[in-house]
């Protein structure tokens, strides 16, 4: 396994909110209470430390929320997360820190959303089945893109760590790339589990990218019409694909093609280039060298010298299908750690860019912190 490397930053005890317990909308309530507090004081980074073993979802969606709009005098106040045990949707509020941390012997578990069944003893009908499967399939899609925004750049940081490893002879592009990241971050995983879901995580990434170029690529639509013509657009694309990939066979639109459409559908839903190229374009400015070869860097080089403006234009549009790539695998990888049951260890969690960092010793007592049981 490979090394992990030290970090600068550092939990403050001095503006750190303690979350433990169940994390229930309760428990949310009173953490944003906190966080707001300090905020109030000063906008440098806040601590919220966790130890849980989980909670409700609807609590994660309420503090995610909070977190991401957290400002003081017009300045974005960034929310560090920390954890020495989390799981479910306590672990999901730890991925979701602008900067996580963990200790090293820290234990992070993860599994998909859950529903209640019937309490009365009355069996389930195949309809109400199927709607609570339905549900519970859109809460792990929404939580998987959550978690997507903040995973991909810590993966792109992992990437960044091991590009001196990488053999420059491979073709360069996107599925290249993404096979030479994923051999090099198995080799630095403990667990055997973990692998094989970054080897299944790599296999359907190779399926959304044959389906990418019939990906519309238009902005989020902003009016129900536009929705609806998009909507139209995605099926129509779900059925290009299946039609190119099953040229020459004896294809009908029975029952399993129809599932297989239903699935490329929600695929595409999840993947449009339209509505995370702001985000893709982000992450090729900030990790270029992850994307691209050394002739397109010495010509970047080149053309930013003659003209800013230039070199700009050209390092996205070169280094864009990199990092889209990226963001598709990462995306996988979270729709598979929402598919079972996962308890990674601390080194682990940092390799897979579940964390930002894993702290070298323990923490220094958070007497100052404030609490939310």
């Amino acid at each position: 396994m490979g090394e992990v490397i030290p970090k600068i930053r550092r939990p403050n005890p001095a503006r750190t909110v303690k979350l433990s317990g169940s994390l229930t909308t309760a428990a949310a309530g009173r953490v944003t209470v906190a966080l707001r507090q300090l905020v109030e004081v000063s906008p440098s980074p806040i601590t919220l430390q966790i130890h849980n073993s989980g909670g409700e979802v609807e609590a994660f969606y309420q503090l995610v929320g909070t977190i991401e709009t957290l400002q003081s005098g017009g300045k974005k106040c960034r929310v560090f997360t920390f954890a020495g045990k989390a799981s479910s949707a306590a672990a999901y509020l730890l991925l979701a820190g602008h900067w996580a941390f963990v200790l090293p012997n820290a234990k992070v578990g993860l599994h998909g959303t859950r529903g209640t069944w019937p309490k009365d003893g009355k069996r389930l009908s195949r309809e109400k089945a199927l709607a609570l499967a339905m549900r519970l399939d859109r809460e792990n899609r929404t939580v998987a893109r959550i978690l997507s925004k903040h995973l991909v750049f810590r993966l792109a940081a992992r990437q960044q760590e091991l590009r001196p490893l990488s053999i420059q002879s491979l073709p360069h592009t996107p599925l290249a790339i993404l096979k030479q990241l994923t051999s090099q971050l198995a080799s630095r995983l403990d667990s055997v589990r973990a692998k094989r879901m970054l080897d299944e995580s790599f296999d359907r990434l190779k399926i959304v990218l044959a389906l990418s170029p019939h990906f519309p690529t238009q902005t989020r639509p902003t009016t129900t019409r536009q929705l609806a013509a998009r909507e139209a657009k995605i099926f129509q694309s779900s059925i290009a694909y299946e039609l190119a990939a099953n040229r020459g066979k004896k294809w009908r639109l029975d029952g399993t093609a129809g599932a297989e459409l239903l699935m490329d559908y929600l695929l595409a839903k999840d993947f449009l280039p339209g509505d995370h190229l702001k985000l893709a374009r982000r992450l090729a400015r900030r990790f270029s060298g992850n994307f691209l070869p050394a002739a397109s860097i010495a010509r970047y080089e080149k053309l930013l010298r003659k003209d800013p403006a230039l070199g700009e234009a050209f390092l996205i549009k070169a280094a864009l299908p990199g990092a889209l790539g990226l963001w598709y695998f990462t995306l996988t990888l979270c729709h598979r750690l929402l598919t079972g049951e996962y308890t990674f260890s601390a080194q682990d969690a940092y390799w897979l860019g579940l964390v930002d960092e894993v702290l070298p010793a323990e923490p220094p007592p958070l007497d100052a912190s404030r609490s939310s049981h």
